[in-house]
């Protein structure tokens, strides 16, 4: 993976003791095969961060539980940016790879629908190889256990008004975001609130022994990547808008 990916889960998960080979650090100079046109970064992390729901002024979480969790605004925005998705060069001959990954099964539902309206409006994921052996695009946390993307997009789906363990579902496990963070080789691209994130564990501390220490060190550790410069110029770490992707106000 591309060493600010490598290095965001080294010290999530791995008390920074995870290392990158030098031909992985050379391959990262390279100019990414694909690209969400060109006013999106082309940093090895991006963060699309979405309104969080107690500066939206609406009194329920945009995240619902019926059926199961899942988030509409965050699979539009998804939508959006698959559609703005197109090939810029082939690496060696052969197609970058694509996973729509998220938590919940519920969510995938509605990644599946924004993925089929993309496929039956263009060819735009024609040049992409799906990132298992079932040709799909999209999974969840266990589905994409032992798999890899070049390009990987995350819905994180929760975003509502509590705080601590509760508030955060399966983003709690670091397992599972252990595996969510860690299947991109050249860039990962994370729909969710930060706000939020920072809201619920606002009682969190960095020590191991705290269940949310990984989100606490996430949190810091993607503040430093979008201060320090990744291989091909650009922040390690971007965070932009959802207004800033054409097409997400849909």
């Amino acid at each position: 993976m591309d060493p600010n990916i490598a290095r965001l889960v080294s010290a999530c998960f791995y008390n920074d003791r995870l290392t990158t080979s030098d031909e992985r650090i050379a391959d990262a100079a390279k100019p990414l095969p694909f690209s969400f046109g060109s006013d999106f970064p082309s940093s090895p992390i991006v963060i699309v961060d979405m309104p969080y729901v107690s500066r939206t002024g609406k009194a329920q979480p945009v995240e619902s539980d019926r059926p199961r969790w899942n988030n509409r605004a965050e699979a539009r925005v998804i939508g959006a940016m698959l559609r703005n998705l197109r090939l810029s060069s082939e690496q060696d001959g052969m197609k970058p790879s694509l996973a729509v990954l998220t938590p919940y099964r519920a969510q995938v539902r509605h990644l599946t629908h924004e993925i089929d309206v993309v496929k039956a409006k263009g060819d735009g994921l024609s040049g992409f190889d799906s990132f298992n052996s079932d040709d799909r695009f999209w999974g969840t946390v266990d589905s994409s256990q032992g798999s890899e993307a070049d390009l990987v997009i995350v819905s994180l789906v929760r975003n509502n008004p509590r705080t601590g363990v509760p508030a955060l579902g399966f983003l709690r496990d670091p397992r599972r975001m252990n595996v969510l963070l860690s299947r991109a080789r050249q860039q990962l691209v994370i729909v969710g609130s930060l706000e939020f994130l920072k809201e619920a564990t606002r009682h969190a501390t960095a020590d191991p022994k705290d269940e949310l220490s990984f989100v606490v060190r996430f949190l810091k550790t993607l503040d430093q990547l979008t201060k320090a410069p990744s291989a091909r110029g650009e922040p390690a770490a971007k965070i932009v808008k959802p207004t800033q992707i054409k097409g997400a106000g849909r």
